[in-house]
């Protein structure tokens, strides 16, 4: 769940997760030990509160580095969004902007949403039969 507050919009949004996204945020809950509503990115100095943005893109960095990643220039979080929106780019666009967060699927289409080789080589060989219509 994203909460109406956190959201820059205000929208709250609910979003199934996979079997194993819930075996690892289980596993993290059981290894906190805590009980209630309590945040999966909690700051460090206070888990009370959720971490700022400058501290998650410092996490991510961190993480690339440790990949052994290049950073790529304008990537941070929002690469890997681009990357999931593509990645299901077949499925019906109302489920995937509402899994996704979006409102609306003029950012999703404009902005997350990529062409590549292997999908415009697939447009131009698998064409769908065609029905005809009789008048």
């Amino acid at each position: 769940m994203w909460r109406a507050d956190l959201d820059k919009e205000g929208q709250e949004w609910r979003t199934p997760i996979s079997e194993e996204v819930r075996e690892a945020l289980d596993r993290i809950i059981k290894q906190r030990q805590e009980i209630g509503s309590a945040f999966l990115f909690a700051r460090p100095n206070d888990p009370t509160r959720p971490i700022g943005k400058e501290l998650a893109y410092a996490w991510f960095r961190k993480a690339e580095k440790l990949a052994q990643l290049e950073h790529r220039r304008h990537g941070g979080f929002h690469q890997i969004r681009r990357l999931w929106a593509t990645a299901r780019k077949h499925l019906p666009m109302k489920a995937l902007a509402a899994a996704g967060g979006w409102q609306q699927t003029d950012s999703l289409l404009t902005c997350y949403q990529h062409v590549d080789a292997d999908t415009l080589l697939e447009v131009v060989t698998q064409p769908a039969p065609v029905r005809r219509i009789r008048a």
